[in-house]
């Protein structure tokens, strides 16, 4: 069969064997499914993307060196290598601000996504990126303060204010490099399913910010779980805690279940199997000597030492009206072909089958759209 690319889809795992390249999202927690001559990019970037709020966090310079020999021979372009040389340098000299590095990786995964696509040639290719709804959900608040009751500095809009709109330049960009690389035979999808709106409901209480352990692994075990074969990060306070059976899972989940902070309670606890998904509670102020106490042991573990507290104080959260928009085969002119519409989400799936000529299976009961079709 022809080749496929399927790019980073976040948190969709295939179920059957994919004939081209498969790149899981970085914050899969199931290495299997990652091709073992990507394994250096992925790794590499998992742990960037894992724990960039973590100001601890630091890669040895043997990850570096692996990461850049295996982009070296993947496809790194001229234009990434200046794009990261500026952010670093600029970091140091304090002319550029931290939050640029986000983009950074979206740079990387399209000269990683551009030389495998010149070498499969495939018949259909996705490309995901998450950089701009990274910015929304930060820096909202400083892009438009007026829509928030708890203002930020004049410092800190000078600061974050124009992160968004960085990220919508570098998104224009890649849409371009898109439309360049697949050329005017081909039909190019741009759907963003969600979009996002300001996070105001956690203002009146001085905003809501997430705590994170410097360390899951080191932090379980300080909490008294034992038998843990793994940890997987999830984006903001969460995190999976993994173990080899059930038993060992419910024994780690009854331990969070009966800790506390100020009298409530310090976790989220939800276990699946040998599975417990979890993350610190509380997202408000805490006391510079507030602790986790532990029901079991009557021991407590000081939060100022264990965990840290995010950057910014949540901005931005999930609207259920994103975008969809296709340009056919030929690029016609989008005066002459644009409906803006509400469509439904179910319809997205059928359409892009339908565009494939496939037919759609029959778990899918939403009409393909006409307007996007032509009919």
């Amino acid at each position: 069969g022809a080749p496929v690319w399927l790019c980073g889809p976040m948190n969709v795992v295939p179920t059957t064997a994919v004939v081209g390249r498969w790149l899981p999202d970085p914050w899969n927690p199931d290495p299997s499914a990652i091709d073992p001559e990507l394994a250096p990019f992925a790794a590499f970037v998992r742990a960037n993307v894992q724990e960039h709020t973590n100001e601890r966090h630091r890669m040895g310079l043997g990850a570096y060196a692996r990461f850049l020999r295996f982009m070296a021979g993947h496809g790194l372009s001229a234009a990434t290598v200046r794009a990261a040389v500026t952010q670093v340098v600029g970091e140091r000299l304090g002319r550029v601000p931290r939050w640029g590095r986000a983009a950074l990786l979206d740079r990387f995964q399209w000269d990683l996504f551009a030389h495998e696509h010149a070498r499969l040639r495939p018949r259909f290719a996705t490309y995901f990126s998450n950089t701009t709804a990274h910015y929304q959900h930060l820096y909202w608040r400083y892009m438009d303060p007026d829509a928030f009751t708890l203002k930020p500095t004049a410092e800190e809009v000078a600061h974050l204010g124009g992160a968004i709109r960085f990220g919508y330049r570098e998104m224009d960009r890649l849409v371009g490099a898109a439309l360049a690389l697949a050329g005017d035979d081909t039909t190019v999808v741009l759907c963003t399913a969600l979009s996002q709106q300001p996070y105001v409901q956690g203002d009146d209480d001085g905003g809501k910010r997430f705590y994170r352990p410097h360390d899951i692994a080191a932090f379980a075990a300080a909490l008294g779980i034992q038998d843990l074969t793994g940890v997987a990060p999830v984006m903001s306070e969460q995190f999976h805690l993994l173990f080899a059976d059930d038993q060992q899972a419910t024994a780690a989940a009854a331990v969070l279940r009966g800790a506390s902070v100020a009298g409530q309670p310090a976790f989220g606890v939800r276990q699946v199997g040998s599975d417990v998904f979890t993350g610190f509670a509380p997202t408000g102020d805490l006391p510079p000597d507030a602790a986790i106490e532990l029901a079991g042991s009557g021991a407590s573990l000081p939060v100022a030492e264990w965990l840290y507290r995010a950057e910014t104080a949540k901005s931005g959260y999930h609207h259920s009206q994103g975008a969809f928009w296709v340009r056919p085969p030929g690029g016609r002119p989008a005066s002459q072909t644009a409906a803006v519409e509400v469509v439904p989400l179910q319809a997205v799936a059928p359409t892009l089958l339908a565009l494939l000529d496939l037919v759609p299976p029959a778990t899918m009961t939403t009409a393909p759209l006409g307007s996007v079709l032509g009919r």
